[in-house]
């Protein structure tokens, strides 16, 4: 069994990490080759990732994206869109209009879009409403007869036609039907 050789207690990468702390004005081509001269061989891959990634100073915790503040929020200290848009919506409580949002914060010199409005009431878990047909209606074609004849029109006369025995048959059940009327 082949015996391990020691390993020290520096890593390629802490080793770059190093060269990058010293010289942070070098391009990665430069890098590799000062790596090189050092009797350390690294990629392209290697030094450029090192060189570009925004990687937390050891010692602070990560936070995911619902743990951070809003980059105008936090930096001016005042409330973003988003924050207004919210505070709005809340007040106006979970029947409101996106339209009245958007002209309250008008009102109040804030510039936003109905858009804007809907999808953050989508990231409070709001659920836009749509309004149905009432229970019983009538539906368009029965309710707006005209003296218009649609396709639909047109085939069920033939059918009748075709049933009753010819086009005069069909026109006298048609009179006698207007009589009765």
């Amino acid at each position: 069994m082949a015996k391990r050789k020691p390993q020290s207690s520096a890593t390629k990468s802490d080793l770059v990490r190093q060269y990058i702390a010293r010289h942070p004005e070098h391009s990665i081509t430069a890098i590799q080759q000062g790596m090189h001269e050092q009797g350390i061989d690294i990629s392209r891959a290697l030094a450029s990732k090192i060189k570009y990634s925004r990687v937390a100073p050891p010692g602070t915790k990560r936070r995911g994206r619902k743990g951070r503040k809003p980059a105008a929020a936090s930096a001016a200290g005042a409330a973003t869109k988003a924050d207004l848009i919210r505070a709005e919506i809340r007040r106006q409580g979970p029947r409101f209009r996106p339209r009245d949002v958007v002209a309250e914060l008008e009102q109040q010199g804030v510039t936003v879009m109905s858009s804007h409005v809907i999808a953050i009431a989508k990231s409070l878990g709001m659920k836009r409403r749509r309004r149905g047909r009432p229970a019983g209606a009538v539906t368009r074609s029965s309710a707006t007869r005209t003296d218009r004849v649609s396709l639909d029109d047109l085939v069920a006369a033939k059918r009748l036609v075709e049933k009753l025995g010819g086009i005069e048959a069909a026109s006298k059940a048609l009179a006698a039907l207007a009589r009765l009327t």
